[in-house]
């Protein structure tokens, strides 16, 4: 502290004064120096606070890295489920990776599944309600025998049939 009075001292206007007795220049420089204290004090109470703002400047700094490290792990691996979704869609690789491709083959798959699930209404509503035709169905192939070749099958057998028909096409 004296080196901060002494240099402060020197640095002051009445340094050049004209010599006081030790004693009077001791008690000019005491009340000079205790009149900045408040500004002192002021000063070191603004240090604190700039040391704990910086403190939790630093520990928020960190908190913000790990969550935007959270936050790329999140994207890579979002990139990579979509990367398997559109390799799963048939997607070539050149396109993949684009939302609206993406979305495009969605929608594609949705309105085939859409015919598809018409497609099987009719189909199991006819199965189900063969008692309103006589009970059985004819099948009939005549591409393949040449001729004409039918059969009847009841309700329960229909599945079985049309899969063994199919079958046989292949």
């Amino acid at each position: 502290m004296k080196e901060e009075f002494e240099k402060w001292w020197l640095s002051q206007k009445w340094s050049g004064m004209a010599p006081l007795d030790k004693r009077g220049v001791n008690l000019l420089a005491l009340d000079v120096w205790q009149a900045r204290q408040p500004e002192i004090d002021a000063r070191d109470i603004a240090n604190e606070k700039l040391g704990l703002i910086t403190g939790e400047l630093r520990e928020e700094n960190a908190a913000l890295k790990a969550e935007k490290d959270e936050f790329k792990g999140m994207f890579r691996s979002t990139a990579r489920t979509l990367a398997e979704i559109d390799k799963a869609l048939g997607i070539e690789e050149s396109l993949g990776g684009f939302p609206d491709a993406t979305l495009d083959a969605i929608n594609t798959l949705k309105a085939e599944n859409e015919r598809l699930r018409k497609d099987a209404e009719r189909y199991r509503w006819i199965r189900d309600n063969v008692e309103k035709f006589g009970g059985e169905l004819q099948c009939v192939d005549d591409e393949d025998s040449g001729g004409y070749y039918s059969r009847y099958i009841l309700p329960r057998e229909c599945d079985e049939a049309i899969d063994a028909a199919m079958k046989e096409r292949k």
